[in-house]
């Protein structure tokens, strides 16, 4: 049954054709208890019109009416909402039911007659909704998310290779971002891809979840430079896929080396070859089925230390022992273990994924040889000889030891075992005799033709090992010629990389100089506009105020005239020299400072010393004055003299004053002098 506001779509076919664009569908829209009934429309018209639904259940008739072939029927379902269910209304515990039967169990009324397609898509819908037919299972719960890089690079060139990098680079920051999104979520995942210089070409991630569950994913890791295409994983059967374990006596090693092309190879516990194959983006789940065809998997192993994780969940979902060597096997050590196995038993590896995941079994099947031997030995002392001893090999593999193990084998002899009289035991004995005998006999003879088959596969490899030491030798002097040539090569690097050094550093020397430049510029054009307006002045100016100061000024910027105003920085004691060279050139003197830090100059020296602080340095030798400040100057000057030519008058009368008296006093002095 559906909740209220549920959408319900029946779907049913109008006319087909040779090809998809050819057929006509009726499709009939239920929605709160409103049906909208569209009586004839495409394809490419039904698969928006679902889009823009997106109905909780889409009912059909008959699946494959769909499209008319499996194939078509594929493509059309990938293409409907991941949300929707898909149900086959006549459908009920895998048997077929006229849909007339199921209309009128529902209590709906049809008209005799064949229904049209729009009719039918109407009770299709309303049967559904009310909960008849069955949904079809047509996916699995677990989709392929491929990441490659959306653009195609052109040929040639370094910029042709830089871009190259540079999609690889965003697939992989693509890749690391899904990755991190799905362990934030939550959501179990394998990954496989393929590496590249700079980044990766291409990733396949295998997610164990629906679409719907990583859209908002997709929209995060969206980007301009790569390609994120999704594709729904398709059960082996319409109907509900039920796995069905085969029950079987065969215990067997499975090898993995997993990848964009995984290699498997699967051997039983008597080292029988049961399958090697590789194939393109096989996942989690279509591994685990391959295997249980085979039998049961005591042992996953792999050629990498550490294990990858996908072999990790394989060996927990099969609940196997994972074999992982002490370190990863090299190329040489996977060729020494697999070239006399595929002599022996006639395997044809074709690409080094089969070969790496052969190895890995052989390499777990040889950490545990020792104990089977054990095994072996043990039984043949006691005379025992079952012809099944894959079960027991098991228990090694999972942990139990050999002597508990070679008691279980004694404990099952004897509670198969019957009681035999006198002469049956006496034939018994002879007939033991005799078949242990000939059994041995064909032991030793089976011994021989094997190590006959060792010695020829050993001839072999001494022959191809002398061919593999000529191709090294050649190789190691193509390499030290190649090695002599990148030593040139690095110290030329080497230079280059110091003359760039010092070019570098020349750079940023005339990077500051053109900065400071700059800043000149814009002072002067600064000051330009200022004295265009006519609201400053151009001014002289010195660090301090020293005859060597003046004479320096004088050379830069030629004589300095009668009455100038000079700019002072830094005002110091007056001495005698200095004293009679402001003097005769009457110089006016500007200060940065208060005139009361220097009150006791004035007084002294009769110098005019004026404040400026508003003005605009251009450079060492030059400051802009407003014309104000240097009309004010003049004032100043005016009140100065003013103030001395009333201290010189006061001066002179006293003297006179003074001469007066002195006179008079001569006078009478003579005059008394005299009577």
């Amino acid at each position: 049954m559906i909740d209220y506001g549920d959408v319900v779509v029946g779907i049913d076919v109008v006319s087909s054709g040779v090809k998809l664009s050819d057929y006509r569908y009726a499709l009939a829209v239920l929605k709160d208890g409103t049906m909208t009934v569209y009586d004839d429309v495409g394809l490419g018209r039904l698969i928006r019109l679902l889009w823009e639904l997106k109905p909780k259940l889409i009912a059909l008739d008959n699946i494959m009416e769909l499209g008319g072939s499996k194939k078509n029927v594929v493509k059309i379902v990938k293409l409907f909402p991941p949300e929707s269910e898909l149900v086959q209304v006549t459908l009920s515990a895998d048997e077929f039911v006229d849909l007339r039967r199921l209309a009128s169990k529902a209590g709906i009324v049809l008209e005799h007659g064949k229904l049209t397609p729009q009719k039918t898509a109407e009770v299709l819908a309303i049967l559904s909704s009310k909960g008849y037919g069955k949904v079809l299972k047509l996916f699995e719960d677990r989709i392929k998310v491929v990441i490659s890089r959306g653009r195609v690079p052109g040929s040639g060139g370094s910029s042709s290779e830089r871009f190259k990098r540079g999609l690889r680079t965003s697939v992989l920051s693509a890749v690391k971002r899904f990755k991190e999104e799905l362990e934030n979520r939550g959501i179990d995942y394998d990954l496989t891809f393929r590496e590249s210089d700079g980044g990766i070409e291409r990733a396949v991630f295998t997610i164990y979840t629906r679409r719907s569950e990583i859209s908002s994913i997709l929209r995060v890791v969206k980007g301009f430079n790569v390609s994120i295409r999704v594709k729904p994983v398709l059960k082996k059967k319409f109907l509900s896929l039920v796995s069905s374990n085969l029950t079987t006596d065969k215990f067997i090693i499975v090898g993995v080396d997993p990848g964009i092309e995984t290699g498997l190879a699967i051997v039983d516990l008597d080292l029988n070859p049961l399958l090697v194959l590789s194939s393109k983006n096989l996942d989690r789940e279509e591994i685990l089925q391959i295997i249980r065809k085979y039998g049961i998997p005591v042992l996953v192993s792999t050629d990498k230390n550490p294990p990858p994780e996908i072999i990790e969940k394989l060996a927990a979902s099969l609940n196997s022992v994972l074999y992982s060597p002490s370190r990863t096997l090299s190329t040489a050590e996977k060729d020494s273990l697999v070239y006399e196995y595929v002599e022996i038993h006639k395997l044809n590896l074709k690409t080094t994924h089969e070969r790496d995941a052969l190895a890995s079994c052989l390499k777990a099947y040889k950490e545990y040889e020792e104990k089977f031997l054990q095994l072996m030995s043990r039984l043949n002392e006691i005379g025992l000889h079952p012809r099944r001893l894959q079960k027991y090999k098991a228990e090694i593999i999972r942990g139990r030891p050999v002597a508990e193990v070679v008691e279980r084998i004694i404990n099952d002899y004897i509670s198969k075992g019957e009681t035999y009289g006198k002469e049956n035991i006496v034939r018994m004995i002879k007939l033991l005799v005799n078949e242990d005998i000939e059994r041995r006999d064909k032991e030793l003879i089976a011994e021989m033709e094997k190590i006959a088959k060792e010695r020829d596969v050993l001839r072999k490899r001494v022959v191809e090992l002398e061919r593999q030491l000529t191709q090294l030798e050649t190789e190691l002097h193509l390499r030290t010629l190649e090695f002599n040539s990148e030593v040139a090569k690095d110290r030329e690097i080497s230079e280059l990389r110091h003359r760039l050094r010092k070019l570098t550093e020349h750079l940023s020397s005339l990077e500051e100089q053109i900065t400071g430049m700059a800043k000149l510029i814009d002072s002067l054009k600064e000051a330009f506009n200022l004295l265009f307006n006519g609201k400053y002045l151009i001014v002289r100016s010195i660090r301090r105020l020293s005859v060597e100061e003046i004479l320096r000024s004088s050379q830069t910027l030629g004589n300095i005239k009668e009455g100038e105003v000079i700019f002072v920085k830094e005002l110091r004691e007056f001495k005698e020299d200095l004293m009679k060279l402001i003097n005769s050139l009457k110089l006016r003197i500007l200060i940065p400072k208060p005139l009361e830090e220097h009150k006791d100059i004035k007084p002294v020296y009769q110098v005019v010393i004026y404040p400026c602080r508003d003005y605009i340095e251009v450079s060492d030798d030059v400051v802009l004055i407003p014309k104000e400040v240097i009309n004010e100057l003049e004032k100043y000057e005016e009140e100065l003299r003013k103030e001395i030519m009333k201290k010189s008058e006061f001066t002179l009368e006293k003297l006179l004053n003074l001469i007066e008296e002195y006179r008079t006093k001569r006078i009478i002095n003579i005059s008394n002098n005299s009577n």
